[in-house]
């Protein structure tokens, strides 16, 4: 009575017990190993199928389709469930993280690279984590805070898009990197600005009598 069953795309097994007199159980062939081709002694019988008794038939296939990644194939899932509420405050709060985490590990990699200069992968690095963890210690401290992008912040991520996409293109054209420190220097400015505006609305969150 107690069985396996794959969860969250098959990254992790729970095991279930049903007490059920009946039991309807799906079975994964992946789960086993690959029969042998050759070797055994079981005989091979073709079995007629019979005809259609026209008990079913198909009517239409809806799918939903989606820019992002599908949960079957995706190698990282987000999970959040009931906990935001509804669909939309799911997507509200996750689909910003998941763009943050395109752009700042992609700093990270340019920076490795020695595309971009690695204190700028630090910066921005730097400007997120300090976010999360004042985030997460108002959330411990029982002083939760509504996380609403502001303009400065969304500023900031439009910078660091745009000088992404500039570096790449000019990284591909084999140009000098030299013409971007402008809007390098006004994506530096839009991060450090919206990291510290953020993290004075923290602190007003916190205690709004010591700002």
């Amino acid at each position: 009575d107690t069985f396996t069953r794959p969860i969250y795309a098959g990254n992790a097994i729970a095991t279930v017990k049903s007490r059920d007199a009946k039991k309807v159980i799906t079975v994964r062939t992946t789960a086993f190993e690959k029969a042998a081709t050759d070797g055994g002694s079981a005989s091979v019988e073709q079995v007629d199928a019979g005809g259609d008794p026209g008990s079913s038939s198909f009517v239409s296939l809806e799918a939903s389709e989606s820019a992002r990644p599908e949960l079957t194939s995706a190698k990282i899932i987000v999970s959040g469930g009931r906990a935001f509420g509804s669909s939309e405050q799911f997507h509200t709060l996750l689909d910003p993280l998941a763009d943050k985490l395109l752009l700042t590990s992609a700093f990270v990699t340019l920076a490795m690279l020695h595309i971009v200069p690695i204190w700028v992968a630090i910066v921005i690095l730097s400007r997120d984590l300090i976010i999360v963890a004042g985030t997460l210690l108002l959330h411990v401290v029982a002083t939760p805070i509504e996380v609403i992008p502001t303009t400065m912040g969304k500023g900031a991520t439009l910078a660091q898009l745009v000088y992404l996409t500039s570096v790449l293109v000019l990284t591909y054209r084999q140009q000098d990197l030299g013409f971007l420190v402008p809007l390098l220097t006004l994506t530096l400015a839009l991060t450090i600005g919206s990291g510290l505006h953020y993290v004075y609305r923290g602190i007003r969150a916190y205690n709004p009598h010591l700002v």
